[in-house]
């Protein structure tokens, strides 16, 4: 996995051509995962683009109806092991429990992006 660019431009333009390219193979439309997951499709349009906003919400619920693993979207490798969280999984945790989770991913994300930015 090479992560040393997670947060960039480069790095959600990436994670958007993975999305496309997942939606295509699974025949959706932009209009049909913009409905699932409750935004515009110009929002959609931008995530695909890289250059829209992800909540993690939002992106769970990608991941969800795209039937792909978070890993794949973020390094372009599919997760087959028991180290990850299968999303599944994930839904079937109690709220507190999610949002414990989700307060962590912000966390390091953060130290990720201020790490980036030193660079």
């Amino acid at each position: 996995m090479n992560n040393g660019f997670i947060g960039t431009k480069e790095h959600f333009k990436q994670m958007g051509a993975r999305i496309k390219a997942i939606r295509i193979s699974k025949g959706l439309t932009q209009k049909d995962v913009a409905n699932k997951i409750d935004i515009t499709l110009k929002h959609y349009e931008k995530i695909e683009e890289g250059d829209g906003s992800l909540s993690i919400p939002a992106f769970t619920k990608i991941c969800l109806i795209l039937g792909s693993d978070m890993n794949e979207i973020i390094y372009g490798e599919s997760s087959h092991s028991s180290d990850f969280i299968n999303l599944s999984e994930f839904s079937e945790l109690k709220e507190y429990d999610q949002e414990t989770i989700k307060e962590v991913i912000n966390i390091l994300a953060d130290r990720f992006r201020r790490k980036n930015e030193k660079q």
